[in-house]
């Protein structure tokens, strides 16, 4: 969001940005500061299967005086998972999974929610004195990737935490 320009370098670049970009490298640069009070704001949403999303990216541009203007930018995006988690922590407490699908307490799914800003300043003191200042960061809050099971031996490691504690048999566990 809020980009000047998004340069892509083909080939080795290891003479100008280190000798780990043998196939190239991606520049991109975000829009400085101008001399011109400006806005612009987008959103979107989205729906699917019962689920529900939305968007939104925010810029203001503003001169505080002659020589100091500052740019700030905001991105939101929050979008709902859409597969369900149906197993708590304590029906996943005995197995090894990576995430762990129990520690989302049933909620969705492969969802997103991030936020992300930029602020920059451009103080010019004189015509040929210029100094630049960039702040961004981002933070993303997911409940992690859906997995499923698609095999289980009911007479191995499965019966012993299914059989009599949950459900009466480990089949019964899978058919479910």
């Amino acid at each position: 969001y809020d980009m000047q320009s998004v340069e892509v370098l083909k080939g080795p670049q290891g003479t100008l940005f280190g000798r780990n970009t043998t196939g190239g490298a991606m520049l991109l640069t975000p829009a400085r500061p101008t001399g011109e009070t400006g806005y612009s704001l987008s959103a979107g949403s989205s729906f699917f299967e019962g689920r529900s999303g939305y968007t939104g990216v925010g810029v203001l541009n503003l001169p505080v005086s002659d020589d100091l203007w500052l740019r700030a930018g905001v991105s939101l995006i929050n979008r709902d998972g859409y597969l369900t988690n149906v197993a708590s922590r304590t029906d996943t407490a005995g197995y090894q999974m990576s995430p762990s699908v129990g520690m989302t307490n049933f909620k969705p799914l492969n969802d997103d929610q991030s936020t992300s800003w930029r602020l920059s300043a451009l103080w010019r003191p004189a015509e040929a004195v210029e100094s630049y200042f960039l702040y961004q960061g981002s933070h993303l809050n997911a409940n992690g990737i859906g997995y499923s099971i698609n095999a289980l031996n009911p007479q191995g490691y499965t019966a012993l935490v299914f059989n009599g504690v949950t459900l009466p048999s480990a089949q019964e566990a899978y058919e479910d």
